[in-house]
């Protein structure tokens, strides 16, 4: 990629889907800059530093062969979209309190490592996904995201319960299927927009809870775990495709 200092009026850079080799350039003087997009290239190095940035919008360097750590993202207030996913970014997933726009974050298919930061006062935050990372901890809490559709975290090694999900009521698509979870499944008869449920392949115990309340339902996974009890009725979804509960300890009659 050129150099691209000495373009403080620069707000749109896109070179998306090419084959781009060396390092991304310093972003430090594009003060204007709203969107950087240079996914799916082969683009190595680190990502660069975003302080000051405080235009942008719209992050894209997903797909490529970068290295090093996810730089800060403090002071980005107008971020909407930020997209690290397919490249061997390693660390910790930085801090995101304070970026109130924030509506997609994806850093899937990395070697990140660490918890997943609080995800507190993110009321604007429609998908998120880290999945097919190294991360450990809990869960988040998801409290007052009511704009959440899509929590994708599987294949990590992340511990300890899952959440409530009580308030993320416009929730769609809950996937933390192989991590080492326990605890119980939460209640999900106030998540009536739910379509997709990945559980499996955890230490989950408890029964499964009733399903009565979840029309859109068509995928529920709650594999491999230590589940007990009997199953939940199901006459009621009308959408469901597949229901998967082998590998439990589930007991009583079908």
């Amino acid at each position: 990629l050129p150099e691209l200092t000495g373009l403080p009026n620069l707000s749109v850079f896109n070179a998306g889907f090419n084959r781009l080799t060396g390092s991304m350039p310093s972003l430090s003087a594009l003060t204007s800059l709203s969107l950087f997009d240079v996914e799916a290239n082969q683009l190595t190095g680190s990502i660069p530093d975003l302080a000051g940035l405080t235009n942008l919008e719209n992050f894209l360097v997903d797909s490529n062969a970068l290295t090093g750590t996810i730089p800060t993202l403090a002071g980005l207030v107008n971020l909407t979209g930020f997209f690290v996913a397919s490249n061997r970014l390693s660390g910790e997933i930085p801090p995101l309190s304070g970026l109130a726009s924030l509506f997609i974050l994806d850093a899937d298919d990395n070697e990140l490592t660490g918890p997943i930061p609080s995800l507190a006062g993110l009321t604007n935050l429609d998908f998120f996904t880290v999945s097919s990372n190294q991360l450990d901890g809990p869960l988040p809490s998801l409290d007052g995201l009511t704009n959440l559709r899509f929590f994708l975290a599987h294949s990590n090694r992340i511990n300890g319960p899952i959440p409530s999900l009580d308030s993320v009521t416009n929730l769609e698509n809950f996937d933390v299927e192989s991590n080492q979870l326990s605890g119980s499944i939460p209640e999900l008869n106030h998540v009536p927009n739910l379509e997709l449920f990945y559980v499996g392949a955890n230490q989950l115990t408890g029964p499964i809870p009733p399903l009565d309340n979840l029309p859109d339902l068509f995928f529920f996974d709650a594999h491999a775990n230590q589940l007990t009890g009997t199953l939940p009725v199901l006459d009621q979804l009308g959408h469901l495709q597949i229901f998967r509960v082998d590998h439990n300890s589930l007991s009583g009659s079908v």
